[in-house]
């Protein structure tokens, strides 16, 4: 047996799969060649450790869901208070807006060159506050002599006096008109809210479920590798594939010579990594 073909089939014995005469002349090769069994002490150490048994998972007891919900609820109660909060402070300032948006619209027309301000504390002088007795047509008394007589003592202007306006009745209005969309807002939140953290979790374990799983079938996947590594960084050649390397077939002859292994012809190219 050549190095190449024990390299091929040293998979193979360390997996316990070479029986009768090919195991003889594997081990005799074994012996015979320092390279090899060099190669061969160093990948059973691999194998011992990558087949070590993996440490114990700690059991989680009963009552850890319900403990791990407990928190995120704690965590999140204090969230969705401040959430609610800035929700009403939100919509109050909203309606503030629109109201005095409505006042500022509904006001007095400004066309007339007159302010608001100044049509409220303004008093227009009339006849009693001017200090002139009542005038009126006496029996007898001509339009002419109506007419006559100064504008302001005839056509006093209307007294104008301020307006007061009452905020108390606007604010309870304010306040019965948010204080049921409100309190469904603040339902519907927290009800989402619930329904979110639930797919969340339930999405996490089943990530978890299927970590575990793939962690399971690491060992013999990472042991293939590492063998499959080491003998390329020792030999320094290329190895053939297990299922495209030259086959053998053992052959005895008679007269005292002993086993030997001869390659078997194969047609096409062989693949090489």
């Amino acid at each position: 047996m050549k190095c190449e073909h024990f390299e091929h089939f040293l998979d193979r014995y360390l997996d316990g799969e070479l029986k009768g005469s090919l195991k003889l002349e594997f081990e005799s090769h074994l012996v015979e060649c320092e390279q090899c069994g060099h190669l061969m002490a160093m990948m059973s150490a691999v194998g011992e450790i990558v087949c070590e048994p993996a440490p114990d998972e700690p059991e989680l007891s009963s009552h850890f869901t319900d403990r791990v919900l407990g928190e995120l609820d704690r965590m999140q109660g204090t969230r969705r208070r401040w959430y609610g909060i800035a929700t009403a402070a939100a919509a109050a300032a909203a309606l503030v807006v629109t109201v005095a948006s409505l006042l500022v619209l509904a006001g007095p027309d400004r066309s007339a060159g007159v302010s608001a301000d100044r049509m409220a504390i303004v008093e227009q002088p009339t006849m009693a506050s001017e200090g002139l007795p009542p005038v009126g047509l006496r029996d007898g008394a001509s339009p002419e002599a109506f007419a006559s007589l100064p504008a302001g003592v005839l056509r006093p202007e209307p007294q104008v006096r301020g307006v007061t306006f009452s905020r108390q009745d606007l604010g309870e209005s304010l306040r019965k008109g948010t204080a049921a969309p409100m309190a469904s807002l603040d339902a519907q939140t927290q009800s989402r809210m619930e329904q979110e953290l639930r797919q969340w979790l339930t999405s996490t374990l089943r990530d978890a479920d299927d970590a575990i799983r793939q962690l399971q079938h690491l060992p013999g996947f990472a042991f293939d590798r590492m063998r499959e590594t080491l003998l390329n960084q020792i030999t320094g050649k290329a190895m053939f594939r297990p299922s495209l390397a030259l086959p053998v077939q053992p052959t005895r002859e008679f007269g005292g010579e002993p086993l030997r292994m001869e390659p078997a012809p194969v047609e096409g190219n062989y693949e090489l990594i």
